[in-house]
């Protein structure tokens, strides 16, 4: 066991990792070191947390399998909290099983887990591709490898439909990045009070300053426009077995330049579902792109099944991490 790097109180400034698949790019964030670790093979599996994309798509920037639990499904004691209407810890793997494991073990820890929520088998399952408001922020790469991606699912499932997110949910961004900067202000507070000049980033102490003086007014819309998306997820649900979409937007971006957008992750952190993210692709520049897949609240287990499957007999998802080979260039 060992511990790993993470940004800045799990929010923007990096660390020195860097991707494993390219050192001149991030790893993402705020999990990198446990994505980077995973991906060049110093671990199997590894622990990180997420509360707006931060397991999801730095899995995906370095081309690993993740899984974003049920909310409140795995504990979370010992974890230093940033908000806690999101905060989960989540996990990295180079195959899609081991999450299973993870799950099975931390989902039992200490309490008896809600019961599970089965979903059919990989023939009868109903999937729905999103379509939401944001789309226009994956590159052409990214948004044609989530094409390619559902055109494979044709004949492996019962029905694929494209699912249209609601317009008056463009705001869920600014609305989550909002209500994440209030419960974070009062979370980091104490520990941020008297640190030394120039100990705490500035980007840090900027989000930090705009969560405490975010008008009341201002926190109660975002905290309609969460509740609606949590309304659209759930009535998606009714009809549909699985969501897909990208994992991140893109490739990793340039060091420097960000520890990147976590856009798609946000209605899967929101909505408080689980998620698994697929390694499935290349960029461009040789960089590893992601899928994915949400399904209902307690369907962890059924979720890292059908990922395995997927991966296993349908070959849908590239092999995860880095080679020896790649390690030596």
């Amino acid at each position: 066991m060992g511990k790993t790097t993470t940004t800045e109180f799990a929010t923007y400034r990096p660390t020195e990792t860097r991707n494993p698949h390219h050192t001149g790019h991030t790893p993402g964030g705020s999990s990198s070191g446990s994505a980077a670790a995973v991906a060049d093979g110093q671990v199997p599996l590894a622990l990180g947390t997420q509360t707006a994309g931060s397991v999801l798509r730095p899995g995906s920037f370095c081309g690993v399998f993740t899984l974003k639990p049920t909310y409140g499904r795995w504990p979370f004691d010992g974890v230093l909290p940033v908000a806690l209407t999101f905060d989960t810890v989540g996990a990295f793997a180079r195959h899609p099983a081991w999450l299973g494991a993870i799950d099975e073990s931390l989902s039992t820890a200490g309490h008896v887990p809600p019961p599970a929520t089965v979903l059919a088998p990989l023939r009868e399952l109903r999937v729905g591709v999103l379509r939401p408001p944001w789309d226009d922020r994956a590159t052409p790469a990214a948004a044609a490898l989530l094409e390619d991606f559902t055109s494979g699912l044709r004949g492996l499932v019962s029905d694929i439909v494209d699912v249209q997110i609601p317009a008056d949910l463009a705001d869920l961004d600014d609305a989550h990045t909002l209500l994440m900067a209030a419960e974070a202000s009062a979370a980091l507070a104490e520990r941020i009070h008297g640190s030394r000049p120039g100990s705490i980033s500035r980007q840090l102490t900027n989000f930090l300053q705009s969560g405490r003086e975010a008008p009341s007014n201002a926190i109660q819309s975002a905290r309609t426009v969460l509740r609606r998306a949590r309304t659209v997820v759930d009535r998606l649900f009714d009809d549909l077995d699985l969501l897909v979409t990208l994992a991140a937007p893109g490739e990793a971006p340039v060091i420097g330049t960000g520890t990147g957008d976590p856009v798609f992750n946000k209605l899967a952190s929101v909505s408080g579902c689980p998620a698994v993210g697929l390694p499935a692709g290349r960029g461009v520049h040789g960089l590893p792109l992601g899928i994915q897949l949400v399904a209902p609240a307690h369907a962890d287990q059924a979720l890292v099944r059908i990922a395995t499957c997927l991966t296993d007999r349908a070959g849908l998802a590239a092999r995860p991490g880095i080679s020896e080979r790649e390690t030596d260039d």
